[in-house]
């Protein structure tokens, strides 16, 4: 039988191989989409056709691999026990939003005086365009990154120790995330994200994902995002007198991540993964 030292670090190296295969296939799939256009100049369907070999370039291989190797992650869609403190979620989904946001802006000021500029959202477009946006910016986006990352990432991390693994998915989470504001603001919303998880299921976590990306699209600003958290202060308030914040799964924390054997290979893989996000590869 394996030890639980070497089903951590075989965990930990099927993780990182899945951040490596989504980085490369969001790569693959926007060489695919730009052939596609000197293929179809013209074609009124081209956007959303580039956009989808993107998203699936980066989604489908991940997911094929997490899926294919065992043992599977131990967050399901959804939660069997139900806590009181569900009513907080409107409130975590709040706070997810607005703690991105708000990282975001932080950054984008800090890193103003390097050059860098935020991108201008492109709001929805009416018509077709609109619901191809929805379809791949909202809907997509939400389901497969909380299976990647909160329901096989996260779920195959736990036997570090729930803190260890919500802290090392939110980091592969955010190094994923385009430039460094946007990765500042996925750590903040990862954080939640996974908290969501842990306590009611992936499935929750699609949810205040969803939420977040469409009020990034519509452009909506902060108060939307105000409005749930106000809605959900009575659950958040039960949540924080709740004497345990985070259910145990069992596992040794830091220590068992760094006594095994695989520690040294997992840090260079993930020093590897960062520096191909930095040169934009």
């Amino acid at each position: 039988m394996p030890s639980a030292n070497h089903r951590l670090g075989r965990n930990g190296a099927v993780c990182l191989a899945a951040a490596l295969l989504l980085l490369t296939g969001q790569r693959c799939g926007l060489w695919l989409a730009a052939g596609l256009g000197r293929v179809f100049p013209e074609a009124g369907w081209l956007d959303f056709a580039q956009g989808l070999l993107v998203r699936l370039g980066g989604f489908v291989p991940p997911l094929l691999l997490l899926w294919r190797t065992r043992p599977r992650g131990e967050i399901g869609w959804k939660c069997p026990a139900r806590h009181p403190t569900l009513a907080a979620l409107p409130g975590l989904a709040g706070l997810a939003i607005l703690a991105g946001g708000a990282v975001y802006s932080l950054a984008a000021v800090c890193l103003a005086p390097l050059g860098y500029q935020a991108p201008a959202s492109a709001g929805l477009e009416p018509g077709w365009q609109g619901a191809g946006q929805l379809v791949l910016s909202v809907l997509l986006p939400a389901v497969a990154e909380e299976a990647i990352f909160r329901k096989e990432i996260l779920g195959r991390l736990l036997a570090a120790g729930e803190r260890p693994a919500l802290l090392a998915s939110a980091v592969l989470f955010a190094l994923l995330h385009g430039d460094a504001a946007q990765a500042a603001s996925a750590l903040a919303a990862g954080l939640v994200l996974g908290f969501v998880a842990l306590r009611w299921g992936a499935g929750w976590a699609a949810a205040v994902h969803l939420a977040n990306n469409l009020l990034a699209l519509l452009g909506a600003g902060v108060w939307p995002a105000a409005a749930l958290l106000v809605l959900g202060l009575p659950g958040l308030y039960k949540l924080a007198r709740h004497s345990r914040w985070l259910p145990r799964a069992g596992g040794a924390g830091w220590r068992e991540l760094t006594d095994h054997p695989f520690a040294a290979p997992a840090l260079v893989a993930f020093v590897l993964l960062l520096w191909l996000q930095w040169l934009g590869l």
